[in-house]
This record gives C-alpha cells, sequence and structure tokens, in this order.
C-alpha cells in the first residue's frame, strides 16, 4: 500500500521466478496440506513448470511482523492480468477463470468451449482440430498426468 511505501515490491523475493517486481503476492499459510504444509502445491506448480509450462512459482519463508514470529509461508506469485501482462509483454486484457468464479475478463469463451466439448464428438478429426484450437491440449494433458 502506498501508505508504507511504494505500491509494488521491487526485490527477488522469489529466486526462481524471472519477475522480481510484484503488485500482488499470495501469501499461502498451508491450511490445505496439513501433514507437509506447502510441499504438495509447490512441487506441483514447479513440476508442471518444468514440463515446459506457465506457472506461477513461490518460495518458503518465515514470516515476522513488527520483529514477531507469525509463521512458515509460502509466498507465492498471483495469476492475474497484472501478472501475465508481465510474462507474455503485452498490454493485452486476459480471461481469468477459477474454480467457481471469474476474476477478470469473462467467462463466456470458456463456456463456449465447454459447450463445444459436450455437444460434439471429439472422435470426429474435424471437432478434434477444433478443440485443439479451443484448448492447449499439451498443456492440459501436462496438467492432469502430473495431478494424476
Amino acid at each position: 500500500r502506498s501508505l508504507y511505501g511504494s505500491a509494488t515490491l521491487k526485490y527477488p523475493l522469489i529466486p526462481e521466478s524471472p519477475i522480481h517486481e510484484f503488485d500482488a503476492l499470495v501469501l499461502r499459510s498451508g491450511h490445505n496440506d496439513s501433514t507437509n504444509p506447502f510441499i504438495t502445491d509447490e512441487l506441483a506448480r514447479r513440476l508442471y513448470k518444468d514440463m515446459g509450462n506457465l506457472s506461477a512459482v513461490g518460495s518458503l519463508a518465515s514470516v515476522f511482523i513488527n520483529g514477531r514470529y507469525q509463521g512458515y509461508y509460502n509466498p507465492t506469485q498471483r495469476i492475474d492480468g497484472d501478472w501475465l501482462r508481465l510474462i507474455y509483454d503485452t498490454d493485452s486484457t486476459f480471461d481469468i477463470i477459477k474454480p467457481f468464479y471469474h476474476t477478470e475478463g469473462s467467462r463466456r469463451p470458456f463456456e463456449a468451449m465447454v459447450d463445444f466439448f459436450e455437444k460434439n464428438d471429439l472422435l470426429n478429426p474435424a471437432n478434434y482440430l477444433r478443440a485443439a484450437s479451443l484448448l492447449d491440449l499439451t498443456s492440459f494433458a501436462d496438467y492432469i498426468l502430473l495431478n494424476l
């Protein structure tokens, strides 16, 4: 917040990232990974990136606020339009959809893609080619394989 100084953090907080300037970060506290906080999600993000795909990455940190220890956290890049514009070096807008809601842009292209998949036989080569124009099938397959 500008009240505390620059609104942008300019620091190599996440060494694995080529981006060292942040307008927003996610400071994950590990509540969805009770046996190995952060390890599963951070490993999945890094493996997906190692497979050649675009992925946010994070690091691990002990957090102190005003000298008081607050715990062990996983600062992670926030996937939003600002982050994508930095990654792709563009002024374009993006449709960003997260589980159960969208955060930026429109849901219409996503809904049209799902509608096409549901209403068409993808064994038909023409339909499969159309599907491939709507979804990066290699990245999607990588995502499914990694999560299995």
